[in-house]
């Protein structure tokens, strides 16, 4: 065969030629067959099991649990009285703000209980020297149950009373009983108001917390400078010293300040940072410090309840808008109002004690 095979190719090159090229035509022409067939075979077979798998794993694909009540982890200045109002809308009130805080000076001494119960780590000499505490102190990583029971106290929960019924509160304050809390001085005990409220809940999603801030650190300092900084005397060259002890009603808000607002700020910003620039750059500090411990510890409470993040904690900015409030609160869109609220004018604020 191999010799008849060389006889033909060294005699009948041109026939060789033709055979092989026809051949070779041939099984192009068949391979391309095939190739149309299978790809026709693959375009009608139905969706794969993979987009199904995509789509469990999507959050927006699970039922929101309907929050029962919001704790405000935002600092005063990132639309706090804004997003007082919307929640209060959305039917989430009362709801304690600092202005709360102000009209109850009755409060001052669990103020006070709750300061002691809270010490803060600083940096630099607590006595007789400049100091800046230091606001993600391990105090306010854990809950602390004395703590939840004055917190309770202040909301007007009695933790005291075993035959309330998780759908009902005892107000305790003879005022109200809020159902929501944000700004200053809650916003601070945020992680030990969260248990105050799973008192009050069967399912721990149903208490939410949401993280207001500013786009930057910076922003936030200056705002707050110009605005309720102006209440703390350390942050204010000349302070309100005077009218403290010209007006009783002063020296009482003063107190009240002391334990729940002065004491988380430097013992005397001019001290450590000569310009207005440097002292809102170090306030800006503050809350981009801020806003991560409460991110971190968000994170944890999360695993350890075994929830996802995102059904118990939204970072959130009010120029949002409804959209991301009312999702993560698990509001429908009939429930949700035109308009977001808008408040807290700067220039009001600038003056100390505004609520007197």
């Amino acid at each position: 065969t191999l010799f008849f095979f060389v006889i033909v190719v060294c005699c009948r090159r041109p026939l060789v030629f033709f055979f092989f090229s026809n051949f070779s035509r041939a099984m192009t022409a068949m391979l391309m067959w095939l190739l149309r067939l299978t790809a026709a075979a693959l375009l009608s077979l139905p969706p794969t099991t993979t987009v199904a798998a995509s789509s469990s794993s999507s959050p927006s694909s699970t039922t929101v649990v309907r929050a029962k009540h919001v704790v405000g982890a935002g600092l005063g200045r990132t639309g706090t009285m804004s997003f007082k109002e919307s929640i209060v809308q959305l039917g989430f009130g009362p709801v304690f703000h600092m202005e709360d805080c102000v009209q109850h000076p009755e409060f001052t001494p669990l103020w006070e209980q709750l300061a002691d119960l809270s010490p803060l780590e600083t940096i630099g000499a607590v006595n007789g020297g400049y100091y800046e505490p230091i606001w993600e102190s391990t105090t306010f990583r854990e809950p602390n149950s004395a703590r939840i029971q004055l917190l309770s106290q202040i909301v007007g929960i009695d933790t005291n009373t075993t035959t309330t019924t998780k759908a009902e509160t005892t107000n305790t304050n003879t005022n109200k009983v809020y159902m929501s809390t944000m700004d200053f001085p809650t916003c601070i005990y945020f992680r030990d108001m969260i248990e105050v409220y799973k008192q009050l809940v069967d399912d721990p999603r149903e208490v939410k917390v949401v993280l207001t801030s500013r786009e930057t650190g910076r922003q936030w300092g200056a705002s707050f400078l110009a605005s309720i900084g102006n209440w703390i005397p350390a942050l204010r060259p000349g302070g309100i010293s005077l009218a403290l002890y010209l007006f009783p009603p002063f020296f009482r808000y003063d107190t009240l300040f002391q334990s729940t607002f002065y004491r988380l700020f430097p013992s005397n910003i001019h001290t450590g940072y000569s310009t207005i620039s440097k002292r809102e750059d170090r306030l800006g500090q503050y809350h981009d410090m801020w806003n991560k411990h409460v991110r971190t510890v968000m994170q944890e409470y999360a695993q350890e309840h075994h929830v996802a993040l995102d059904e118990v904690f939204l970072d959130f900015q009010v120029q949002q808008g409804w959209a991301p409030l009312c999702q993560f609160l698990g509001i429908t869109k009939e429930e949700q109002h035109p308009a977001c609220p808008h408040h807290d004018n700067k220039e009001t604020l600038a003056v100390p004690f505004p609520h007197i």
